[in-house]
């Protein structure tokens, strides 16, 4: 028999039907026994009429944080798909690319057939075809203003998950963020001027790393034999059931 030990219910629940509807599954479900967050039913991050100035600033990555803790901790998401839900949705890719990862490392350590060794060869091969992500996420609109505005004296409004999702990608938090970072979402002409100082700083690097091996290779520098570390990887790969 299938057990779940914390499930959590995904979709839209801002406008008061899918309120009712979101507390109504969650009645079902808990009915049938299981542990259940519902992100409906999280008062403080959502009831925005009980925010401040100062947390509402900050209530972006309260949301983001709280909600992708309780979907990295729980082994079953119920979720109703709808367009409109654009928190929500942005939430089921993560999902989706979390189980990816997660299937791909437990094929290789879970494989039989491989030693600890190439175990490590095999996940840090896997790490390097799919690298970690620089992320810059702009919005250009020309409603964008930083006048104050209350209720519904607003220009335009991003989805408060959807932020802290970009926010969180940006600076490298994942879902244990205590604080905003440095970067917000950008406009385009910040990203283009962001890209060039990030590549001038690599040109940068490049150079100090010559220089390096300049030094090393006067030193009677010797480059380091990896033909047995790439054997045991490609003989891995072939016994191995994982697929890249």
């Amino acid at each position: 028999m299938k057990t779940y030990k914390n499930a959590y219910l995904l979709g839209e629940m801002l406008r008061k039907a899918n309120v009712l509807l979101r507390k109504q599954e969650a009645e079902e479900l808990r009915a049938l026994g299981i542990n259940l967050y519902s992100a409906e039913e999280q008062k403080d991050i959502n009831d925005k009429q009980n925010q401040t100035v100062k947390s509402n600033d900050s209530l972006h990555s309260k949301i983001y944080v709280k909600d992708m803790n309780a979907i990295y901790h729980s082994d079953l998401i119920i979720c109703c798909a709808e367009e409109s839900a654009v928190g929500s949705m942005n939430e089921i890719g993560g999902v989706a690319t979390f189980n990816w990862f997660h299937e791909n490392v437990t094929d290789i350590m879970n494989n039989p057939r491989l030693s600890a060794e190439e175990k490590v060869a095999l996940t840090q091969a896997f790490l390097e075809e799919h690298p970690h992500k620089t992320v810059y996420c702009h919005v250009d609109d020309l409603r964008v203003t930083d006048l104050p505005e209350t209720r519904w004296n607003r220009s335009y409004y991003i989805n408060q998950f959807l932020r802290g999702c970009c926010v969180s990608a940006m600076n490298y938090y994942g879902a244990d963020a205590t604080e905003e970072g440095v970067r917000d979402i950008m406009s385009w002409a910040d990203v283009i001027e962001q890209l060039k100082r990030d590549m001038a700083d690599e040109d940068e690097d490049d150079d100090f790393e010559e220089e390096e091996i300049e030094e090393e290779e006067i030193e009677e520098y010797e480059p380091y034999d990896d033909t047995q570390v790439e054997e045991i990887v490609f003989e891995a790969v072939l016994d191995s059931e994982s697929r890249f």
